[in-house]
């Protein structure tokens, strides 16, 4: 590993999900050679050969970071050998500022001390990156509204859907949008509960279990089958189950 040499690429990039993984390489490749300055000029087929990227691939990626991050690049022609010019705003890279060079100093060279900087660091800030970006899944996932009976329930107080068969009817509707990737919404709870009302007792549970069944999203009372059909709709019920 004597002669092993690193790049940096900085946290904030690396854990874009709108960037590719070619457009995080060809970032740090170009942030290492600018090697404390904040401006370099290197052609498609120079960027391709330090990323292990084709040259369309890495004429993409630049035009990917061009558009989405902090790179600016004066483009030199699309011809073999013509280099581009990067840079980076001096007052982003004075600051020190995530995703922009830190110091004057080159970015992932070797040490005074004879020894590449290590990867460690490398990897903790990977790290830092993925728990972030749990955390945030997580969040997400804890914000996401699930419109439970409990916090139903005050909504129908004094309608005749204010009943326990209704609640374990709505429990398991609740369920079912969950299951087919639909969760409910705050709308469409609001639509759905005043239809329900409307429908009355009976046949809102009926309509939401046939709609379980069949895995609909919702119903509409002509969609459900008739009470001289009533048998059919076992059939069907059955034929669900045994699947």
């Amino acid at each position: 590993m004597a002669g092993r040499q690193y790049v940096k690429l900085p946290c904030d990039i690396l854990a874009r999900t709108d960037l590719t993984m070619t457009a995080k390489i060809v970032y740090a490749v170009l942030w290492d050679a600018m090697r404390g300055s904040n401006h370099t000029r290197l052609s498609y087929s120079a960027i391709a050969k330090r990323a292990g990227a084709g040259r369309t691939a890495a004429a993409r990626a630049v035009a990917q970071l061009d558009h989405k991050t902090d790179l600016e690049v004066g483009y030199g022609g699309q011809a073999k050998g013509q280099r581009n010019t990067y840079r980076l705003p001096e007052s982003s890279a004075d600051s020190g500022q995530p995703g922009r060079p830190e110091s004057g100093q080159g970015v992932g060279r070797k040490r005074d001390t004879g020894r590449p900087e290590s990867g460690q660091e490398v990897g903790r800030k990977a790290a830092t990156c993925q728990r972030q970006t749990t955390t945030k899944t997580k969040a997400k996932k804890t914000q996401t509204p699930r419109f439970s009976w409990a916090e139903v329930q005050p909504m129908l107080k004094d309608t005749p859907l204010d009943t326990p068969e209704f609640a374990e009817a709505w429990t398991a509707w609740e369920a079912h949008r969950r299951e087919i990737k639909y969760p409910l919404t705050s709308v469409a709870v609001s639509r759905q509960l005043k239809a329900l009302v409307g429908h009355g007792l009976e046949l809102a549970i009926r309509g939401l279990d046939v709609a379980m069944k069949r895995g609909w999203r919702w119903f509409e009372p002509e969609w459900l089958p008739s009470s001289s059909s009533q048998a059919d709709d076992k059939d069907w019920a059955e034929i669900v189950r045994g699947m």
